[in-house]
């Protein structure tokens, strides 16, 4: 977990951040698009969230 994110760059806050609601979704068993209705954004929204973690790391 990030404790101080001024030490991060954008990427690594928001793969944080994606992979925190990926855990959450997946902990409370919901579909992508049932959290995504929930929450009040598209589905492609989410998945492009959730999505930074594995194109990061397809990066390196």
């Amino acid at each position: 977990m990030i404790d101080d994110i001024y030490g991060y760059s954008n990427t690594m806050i928001v793969a944080a951040l994606g992979k925190r609601v990926r855990d959450y979704r997946l902990r409370s068993r919901l579909t992508q698009e049932e959290l995504a209705e929930l929450a009040g954004v598209s589905t492609l929204t989410l998945k492009k969230l959730e999505s930074v973690i594995s194109s990061l790391f397809s990066e390196v």
